[in-house]
């Protein structure tokens, strides 16, 4: 078999214009799976308005996102382009809030701003999942800060879950805490949306939180007391989308560790159906 054959108009024994059509049929497909799968979270400037919107449909799922930025400070009079990364705290109207890793929050705007820190050439969001597992805690109370957070731990490790995320309030009965120190070592997190702590009586805290990562709450392990928790509701991250029989495996694994009542009480999000 010729590979090219002029007279009969064939390419390996195929048509030449069927060999057109497939060659654009797979470049369409092509083009569609790389913008639906692989470029969803990169914006240029001028999209910063669609940033926010996916950034808040992702944070509403209990993601934590960073956020890599090419684009100049606004004041900067060499107007070079530099690239920067953080942790995105909030999002409304055009403007992201991205954290770095000092804990400083500078506003980013779109390429045409003039009132954020930065004017953005480029925005990648970042999620530190691929999808989450949603639930209510079903436990409410732990008798010492190592119980909950071994406990925790453990759903982690028994659902399967990469990472562990947290919204919610908890009450903590500590003896040996002072509010100036629990907020330096709490509210300085990385990986967190919001995380304030304040005081509730005598040696009585109130710690609200909007998706934390558990590890940034390790330092609970080196206070004497009890916990109550209200409305916990708890995220498990996966680094790629679950089967059915897997959200149903890490629904048994809730269960039995007594964080939920009952299988199907929970919610599945994941990237790809999310945006």
């Amino acid at each position: 078999m010729k590979v090219i054959d002029t007279k009969e108009g064939r390419i390996l024994g195929v048509n030449f214009v069927d060999l057109l059509v497939l060659t654009v049929l797979l470049f369409l497909a092509f083009s569609f799976g790389k913008t639906l799968l692989g470029s969803e979270l990169v914006f240029d400037g001028d999209e910063v308005y669609k940033a926010v919107k996916a950034y808040s449909r992702l944070d509403s799922k209990g993601f934590i996102v960073e956020a890599g930025i090419e684009g100049r400070y606004i004041g900067d009079p060499t107007r070079k382009l530099r690239s920067m990364r953080g942790v995105v705290v909030a999002a409304r109207g055009g403007t992201l809030y991205i954290k770095n890793t000092y804990g400083e929050v500078y506003t980013v705007g779109g390429s045409m701003s003039y009132l954020e820190d930065v004017a953005a050439e480029r925005i990648e969001l970042l999620p530190m999942a691929e999808s989450t597992l949603s639930m209510y805690s079903a436990r409410s109370y732990f008798r010492s800060m190592p119980e909950m957070l071994d406990a925790l731990e453990e759903l982690r490790r028994a659902s399967g879950a990469g990472r562990l995320v947290l919204t919610g309030e908890m009450l903590l009965a500590l003896q040996n805490a002072s509010l100036p120190e629990l907020k330096r070592e709490l509210e300085e997190c990385y990986y967190c949306t919001s995380l304030e702590v304040y005081r509730a009586g005598e040696g009585v805290y109130l710690v609200a939180m909007k998706n934390v990562e558990l590890s940034e709450l390790s330092a609970l392990r080196g206070y004497a007391g009890d916990a109550s928790v209200r409305e916990l509701r708890i995220y498990l991250g996966y680094g790629d989308e679950l089967s059915r029989e897997e959200v149903e495996e890490a629904e048994r694994a809730a269960v039995e560790l007594g964080f939920l009542r009952r299988g199907g009480e929970t919610g599945y999000a994941s990237i790809r159906r999310l945006l």
